[in-house]
């Protein structure tokens, strides 16, 4: 359950009480208008806010069966993943880590290379959207130190576009004859806390 509850926070960004809050409001209000639109209403019409009656339970079917791949993945990975990991389980949406991601690919050619060099520029491109301006710190966007590798903040959103990235991309690469051996993720054990700046603060 503590694993589950791990994958859901670095999913959403949210605390297991933050995320049943925002599942258990949708699912009411759903509700509540259904009756609304059945009792004043074309009864039919009330199939309308289904989706947002049903958001609740197929969210966690849908983060059960990602689940699965979730916890099975570090069997599976075909490749050493090599770092401290142990700190991503513990990250939320506004601290703030250094990290960075090397990849280590002895005997990889130019194509290779370059196809590696791809990959990390798109996932770079995915964690800097998690990435938001604030008045109340500086956060570091990810950006390439080499062909090989990537450095820059992450949070617990930028955790989970890694996480993907290495079970999605960069396996799918391995699978289809990519040499690589290793993969060295650094991740500082201390962050920074950085609140999002509302548009009420900006104004």
């Amino acid at each position: 359950m503590k694993q589950f509850l791990t994958m859901l926070r670095l999913m959403t960004g949210l605390t297991a009480g933050g995320l049943t809050s925002v599942l258990v409001l949708s699912t009411s209000l759903g509700l509540g208008l259904a009756l609304l639109i059945f009792v004043q209403m074309n009864p039919l019409w009330a199939l309308l806010v289904l989706p947002l009656v049903l958001s609740g339970p197929l969210f966690l079917l849908w983060a059960s069966m990602e689940f699965l791949r979730f916890r099975r993945w570090p069997e599976r990975k075909p490749f050493s993943l090599e770092g401290d990991l142990f700190v991503i389980q513990q990250m939320n949406s506004e601290v703030w880590h250094s990290a960075s991601i090397e990849i280590q690919c002895p005997g990889s050619n130019k194509e290779q290379k370059r196809m590696i060099h791809d990959a990390l520029r798109r996932f770079c491109a995915r964690a800097n959207g998690a990435i938001y301006e604030s008045m109340w710190g500086r956060i570091i966007k990810w950006q390439l130190d080499s062909p090989m590798s990537a450095a820059g903040d992450a949070n617990s959103q930028v955790a989970w576009s890694l996480y993907r990235f290495l079970s999605g991309q960069l396996t799918g690469l391995v699978n289809k004859g990519l040499p690589l051996k290793t993969v060295l993720v650094t991740i500082s054990p201390s962050g920074s806390h950085v609140m999002p700046e509302s548009e009420t603060m900006s104004q």
